[in-house]
């Protein structure tokens, strides 16, 4: 009954779709509202070091060959 990490659930109450009989889950927070502050810190610490990038028309890209040939293709 360890709940994960990011949405605080056990793997069973997911698997069965409802809580367990526990009286630990009574003075539990609630699971919305959790998920949603784990997600929102995640993208935050994500966004700190993405880089934004553009693509236009007739610029020259590689693309990853996971086929035997070549590692990088041109497209």
């Amino acid at each position: 009954m360890t709940p994960h990490s990011v949405n605080g659930v056990s793997p069973s109450e997911l698997m069965l779709g409802r809580k367990l009989k526990s009286r630990l889950y009574l003075v539990r927070p609630c699971i919305a509202s959790r998920v949603l502050s784990t997600q929102s810190k995640q993208k935050h610490y994500h966004d700190r070091h993405a880089k934004s990038r553009t693509i236009d028309i007739d610029d020259t890209v590689h693309v990853r060959n996971f086929a035997k040939g070549p590692n990088w293709l041109s497209g």
